[in-house]
């Protein structure tokens, strides 16, 4: 789910008036401005903070999943490898990022937060209550099954073997690869025989 329909879908809570920060009231994108290159782990507020935890799980399940499988987690396909990020990783997560995007705007819909919830940091970001990142944990959780049933989906493919990579089929190899019974050949006595007779 990208941010515009995050944007179009979060309605923070007015109750505490001017005490709380005006972009606290409205969505943001993932990208923090309050540190080098954006890093979306520096969340500015609310929704993104609660996001920050929910995909922090999601990472740790994912990375469970391929390790399980034998995966080398580096080595990804849609984020390019770098050094320290375990980009399969984060391959697998596109999966069920948007999934979790919806838990996580659902939790926030039925939860009434309190000033004491969220702090705001003196550098700019914000940081949770230690309570709350339970209950996000908590509704925001994907299946396990579903993320191990994703990451063999990636397996399957890559250990399948290439068709110019099977060995040529021999001529001599009927259907379902057996081979063909060929008439048993005449023994060398019987062809001088057959020689000496005239019968060849």
């Amino acid at each position: 789910m990208g941010s515009a329909a995050l944007r179009g879908r979060w309605h923070a809570p007015t109750s505490c008036g001017k005490r709380v920060p005006p972009h606290w009231l409205s969505a943001r994108d993932r990208c923090s401005p309050v540190v080098p290159k954006g890093n979306a782990r520096c969340a500015v507020d609310p929704l993104n903070a609660a996001l920050n935890c929910a995909y922090a799980l999601l990472e740790g399940q994912c990375r469970q999943a391929l390790t399980r499988l034998g995966f080398l987690a580096a080595c990804g396909f849609l984020y390019a490898d770098k050094l320290g990020r375990d980009s399969l990783v984060y391959d697998l997560m596109e999966c069920d990022r948007g999934s979790v995007d919806g838990l996580v705007l659902d939790f926030l819909a039925r939860t009434t937060l309190h000033w004491g919830d969220i702090t705001p940091g003196s550098d700019g970001p914000c940081r949770l209550h230690p309570q709350l990142p339970r209950a996000v944990v908590a509704a925001c959780r994907i299946e396990q099954a579903r993320l191990d049933e994703h990451a063999r989906w990636q397996r399957d493919p890559l250990l399948a073997p290439a068709a110019e990579d099977l060995p040529a089929r021999s001529p001599a190899l009927g259907p379902g690869n057996r081979l063909r019974k060929r008439p048993p050949r005449p023994s060398l006595s019987l062809q001088l025989s057959l020689t000496q007779t005239g019968l060849s």
